[in-house]
């Protein structure tokens, strides 16, 4: 089963009336080599989509970003290289034929590494095949300490007056903010363009100190550019959203004519339902429209059939090619999945209210109400698969989760002692008002109502009117709603064996919250045993991942025996 390859993405290359190209990347989890292997493969597919032929795989373990050119006939690639000893990052250009160019990223000094991920990461050609651009960290001024001994000799001396604007002494220690869980080392990203006629590279100019610059695209032009910021400050840039908007995903349509992107309310719930916007982008009056709602239930479709809102995250490329369609994904109420693997267990994914896919009312329900509703939910699925199942044996119920599963596995240990048996838990949430001044995302959320949230994220300048006052009172009552909705106050009635699975890299919900289950578990006498990874919090990373999978199913095995294992 690990060494399944699971798609990665996919593009059309080619299509013609006899048939259709289509490029496949993928990822593969190499065990010996104990990393996650990419590669690439091809496909030829006739006009009834039979495969008529596909290429041997090929890897791009090393490829970290790629684009082509519209018409197909340039390639650029962020490849990441280790050379003596040192890993760097170099764009290179090809065409069909050969490398035509290669950029040393580190030798030009003009950025630090160029971001990556699915938040900030963006890689694309200019409309006219000249420019490529990117978002990369900023590169600051050197840090020298206060008493530093220097060289005496003339020819130095000289050598350290040419460089002393470059050096900040003192500059060291200073604390430098990122933007935390899975982004660390992110502190300043910058628009980035590298223009492959000149040669150069160059950050763009005119963005406020105060932005952080994100998911950029080029407009027709090849000279403006469009994306996302998110503020440091309050201080405002031009913009095409609505304030108090959190927006994503901006995508320039083929014709470079539309725009579309997602937004919804800023400062609520995660994971809630987006609307759908729309920009006619070269017009005089630049006034977006709103081409699908947020969804607060379901609406209506064609067919009969109900539509529950818009999720996640557009795909990169959603248009089709004369500019009149978008395609796209997103979760629909609830899907049921079968898997191949038999290890005697039935599995029950539970989409507690809160959940997204069935609107944005249902995403919004548990504000104020977590602890007590999405407990209530998992036990109501429970006891419904036993209802319908019968074949299932309730004195054999096991429970697994993490992050706010594990602050639901291990909230149902507590308050459900007699129907769960056992317990595995990946970086719970134990306590909140402990955690929500630590966490990267000081996040009491579904812990308060929208009122509440108001005033809980004034003290901490999150959200809202970072100005407004919160008096000692509203600050305690804050605090200790946080602890009475949080798994820390039921501790003493748990009985369950619990394994918890902790990454000790974790900035969103940080180690000392499972510790502190671990600590009190012990001190009442409950079997208990935690595993301390040198991860972060999905605990992701090749031999981690595969260590914490097969403990937690040795310990599902050893305190649920099954008809294999008695």
């Amino acid at each position: 089963l690990a060494r399944t390859p699971s798609l990665s993405g996919a593009k059309i290359v080619e299509l013609t009336n006899n048939g259709i190209s289509i490029l496949s990347a993928w990822s593969q989890r190499n065990l010996e080599r104990k990393t996650n292997q990419k590669f690439c493969q091809t496909h030829i597919l006739n006009s009834k989509l039979q495969v008529q032929s596909e290429s041997f795989p090929i890897d791009i373990t090393t490829e970290l970003l790629s684009a082509s050119t519209e018409d197909g006939q340039r390639r650029a690639v962020l490849r990441q290289a280790t050379i003596e000893n040192t890993t760097k990052q170099f764009i290179e250009i090809w065409d069909k034929q050969r490398l035509v160019k290669n950029y040393d990223l580190a030798a030009l000094d003009v950025h630090g590494d160029v971001y990556t991920d699915s938040e900030f990461a963006s890689f694309e050609w200019s409309p006219d095949k000249t420019k490529v651009l990117y978002i990369a960290e900023k590169k600051l001024p050197k840090s020298e300490p206060f008493y530093k001994q220097k060289p005496l000799n003339k020819k130095d001396k000289d050598k350290k007056n040419e460089d002393e604007d470059e050096v900040l002494v003192g500059n060291e220690y200073i604390y430098k903010p990122h933007w935390g869980e899975q982004l660390v080392g992110k502190h300043h990203p910058v628009v980035t363009v590298l223009d492959t006629t000149t040669d150069t590279i160059s950050a763009l100019s005119g963005i406020p100190d105060e932005l952080s610059p994100a998911q950029v695209l080029w407009a027709e032009d090849s000279q403006s550019v469009v994306g996302v910021a998110w503020k440091h400050e309050p201080r405002h840039l031009g913009k095409l959203s609505s304030d108090g908007c959190a927006v994503r995903c901006p995508r320039f349509s083929p014709n470079k004519k539309y725009l579309i992107w997602l937004e919804r309310e800023a400062g609520g719930v995660h994971h809630n339902a987006h609307r759908l916007m729309y920009l006619e982008f070269n017009s005089e009056n630049l006034k977006a429209d709103i081409l699908v709602d947020i969804v607060e239930s379901s609406i209506p479709i064609q067919n009969a059939e109900k539509f529950y809102g818009l999720y996640g995250r557009l795909p990169r490329r959603c248009w089709n090619n004369d500019s009149q369609y978008v395609f796209l994904s997103t979760p629909q109420q609830n899907n049921t999945r079968s898997y191949i693997i038999n290890i005697s267990f039935a599995v029950v994914q539970v989409n507690y209210r809160g959940s997204t896919g069935m609107g944005s009312k249902t995403v919004e329900y548990l504000q104020g109400k977590v602890g007590d509703v999405d407990v209530k939910d998992c036990v109501t699925a429970t006891k419904e698969a036993l209802r319908k199942y019968r074949w299932l044996n309730p004195e054999k119920i096991g429970i697994t989760g993490g992050s706010h599963g594990g602050f639901l596995v291990t909230h149902l240990s507590a308050q459900y002692p007699d129907l769960y048996k056992v317990v595995v838990a990946r970086n719970p949430v134990i306590d909140i008002a402990a955690m929500f001044t630590i966490s990267d995302i000081p996040d009491c959320r579904n812990a308060l109502s929208k009122e509440e949230r108001i005033k809980c994220a004034a003290e901490i300048n999150y959200l809202y009117d970072e100005g407004t006052p919160i008096s000692e009172s509203n600050q305690v009552e804050v605090l200790v709603k946080m602890f009475k909705c949080s798994p820390i106050i039921h501790v003493a009635k748990v009985k369950a064996p619990t394994l918890l699975c902790i990454g000790s890299n974790d900035l969103r919900v940080p180690p000392s919250q499972g510790k502190l289950w671990y600590q009190r578990l012990k001190a009442n006498n409950v079997k208990t045993k935690m595993l301390l990874y040198e991860d972060n919090h999905p605990l992701a990373t090749g031999p981690v991942e595969i260590d914490n999978v097969i403990n937690a199913c040795l310990w599902l095995h050893e305190h649920i025996p099954t008809e294999k294992n008695e």
